[in-house]
């Protein structure tokens, strides 16, 4: 039990951090930019995507990372800071409001920059482990 509660401190810690992270970053990023399209989220994805790339590759095997690294770290902070669910729905948006390249480009483009993101974090990861 103990356990158990200790993981959920630091998934809990992580995603409140994470998740600040993601709204304070997307803002800043709607500023510079505009809101036109979804940029902030995209560069959120791709960014988490490498980073747990990169700590996987480099902290697996680890003990700290297997005690609450992973917990606090790839599911709390980077689940958090990550977002399917916004992904989703700005794609739908972009549909809606009938630009559908922009919507293609945007599900296309995301999903294959996070995959290879992460797969290039795994392995900068596994060189620096």
């Amino acid at each position: 039990m103990g356990s158990l509660i200790n993981n959920l401190f630091w998934v809990g810690l992580g995603g409140a951090l994470g998740a600040a992270s993601r709204f304070l970053i997307h803002r800043l990023v709607s500023l510079w930019f505009g809101v036109s399209f979804p940029w902030g989220t995209l560069g959120i994805n791709i960014v988490g995507c490498f980073a747990i790339g990169c700590m996987i590759g480099a902290c697996n095997q680890t003990a700290w990372f297997e005690t609450y690294g992973r917990a606090f770290l790839v599911i709390g902070f980077l689940g958090a800071f990550t977002t399917f669910s916004t992904f989703s729905l700005e794609t739908i948006n972009l549909f809606e409001q009938s630009r559908i390249f922009g919507a293609i480009m945007y599900a296309g483009g995301t999903t294959v920059a996070c995959l290879c993101v992460a797969w290039l974090g795994m392995r900068i990861g596994n060189t620096l482990a």
